[in-house]
């Protein structure tokens, strides 16, 4: 495994040759190129060490990652005046200082959002000193233990977990793996203070992969949404909403997950915050626990990880019918899986099927500790909706 400090020199590195058009595009700021921008490979692909990106004529345009079986391709993190050799343990110290000035609590935040933070591929999660990364390309994997050590170097932290069954994993092919301990000894659970809750969740297992920090402003949200209304939370994973909407002072929440583990942890974080005569959640997954709500509610909460507007579609009609007239739906949609151009044409198709009309509210992207390069296609990480439903 090389170090970032690793003293070879750039000729014994691969070069990429890229298309007029990739080449034009880094020029002006792009940060990355699809695999039939490649035209050239002259040297060995080998996962974690750079590749010299080049135009046709020969001239450097940056220093990259490139596997073609990834999308997108080539992905630039070091520009043709920086050392790619630094320029990772230069981005996770900038990544830092960012959650230091920008996030309320940078002891539980997204320490490092891939090519936001100049590290294309990868994310690690904060857990006050436990840190878990996600990598989601086969460069990030390789440069694993390296970033760990680095993690130790610049946070002190007592211990660095890798999960490698992230959704983004598979645009580059990669398979699901178990985690893995890099430093330390990561607990299986770890709590998380935000916003005035206590939520208990799964570092190691668990389909959410750990906590939701970019959900931050719709919990905020909530402060205000929640406050004597009878809430149902359709998708409620190990609390993460329907905590902080019972804290609000919601009158009562009913809340299904369709995750044994995640029943449990939800449960007692329902006891962990003194929540029992106000909530609670049963075993069941969303629509289908819909349709067998006779009902409705003030306010019906979706955190909807659907891949596409086909699938979301049912969701969104099962949640309007539980929805009171002039109740409120809270609908958060994560992206790439669902464009976040489809958001509102797929609302607006529910709404004409079930004869209903509903008034935008409120808008929510995603926290400061998930930055989004402006050039990416890996586009918004977030949007969530507050709609009013007549």
């Amino acid at each position: 495994m090389r170090s970032f400090t690793h003293a070879e020199s750039e000729s014994d590195w691969a070069h990429a040759t890229l298309s007029d058009a990739a080449a034009n595009r880094m020029r002006h700021g792009a940060m990355w190129a699809d695999a039939n921008d490649l035209l050239q490979l002259d040297g060995t692909l080998e996962a974690g060490r750079p590749l010299v990106l080049r135009d046709r004529k020969g001239e450097v345009l940056g220093y990259g990652d490139v596997d073609p079986q990834a999308r997108p391709a080539i992905r630039r993190f070091a520009r043709p005046d920086e050392d790619p050799r630094s320029a990772i343990p230069i981005a996770l110290r900038a990544a830092l200082q960012r959650r230091r000035t920008l996030v309320d609590v940078p002891r539980f935040c997204r320490m490092v959002h891939d090519d936001g933070d100049g590290m294309p591929g990868l994310t690690i999660d904060r857990y006050d000193r436990h840190f878990v990364m996600h990598p989601s390309t086969r460069a990030m994997e390789a440069r694993a233990h390296a970033i760990a050590r680095l993690l130790i170097d610049v946070t002190q932290t007592d211990s660095v977990l890798m999960r490698r069954d992230g959704p983004m994993r598979a645009r580059a092919g990669l398979p699901k793996l178990r985690p893995e301990v890099l430093f330390g000894a990561p607990p299986r659970w770890a709590r998380v203070l935000e916003l005035g809750s206590r939520i208990t969740t799964d570092l190691f297992e668990g389909r959410s992969m750990g906590y939701p920090y970019i959900l931050r402003e719709v919990r905020r949200s909530l402060l205000r949404l929640a406050p004597g209304q009878e809430v149902l939370d359709v998708r409620c994973g190990v609390g993460h909403l329907f905590v902080h909407a019972a804290h609000a002072g919601a009158k009562q929440v009913l809340a299904f997950t369709g995750d044994e583990d995640e029943l449990d942890l939800a449960r007692e974080n329902i006891e962990a915050n003194g929540l029992l005569n106000r909530v609670t959640v049963h075993h069941g997954e969303a629509p289908e626990v819909l349709s067998g709500i006779d009902r409705r509610f003030d306010l019906v909460l979706v955190d909807a990880r659907e891949h596409d507007a086909e699938r979301l579609l049912p969701l969104l009609c099962a949640s309007m019918r539980a929805t009171r007239s002039r109740g409120q739906l809270l609908v958060a949609v994560r992206h790439p899986e669902l464009p976040e151009e489809q958001l509102e044409p797929t609302l607006a198709e529910a709404c004409e099927r079930e004869g209903r009309s509903c008034v935008l509210l409120v808008k929510r992207s995603a926290p400061p500790d998930f930055p989004r390069l402006i050039s990416s296609p890996i586009n918004a990480a977030l949007t969530a909706v507050v709609l009013e439903v007549h």
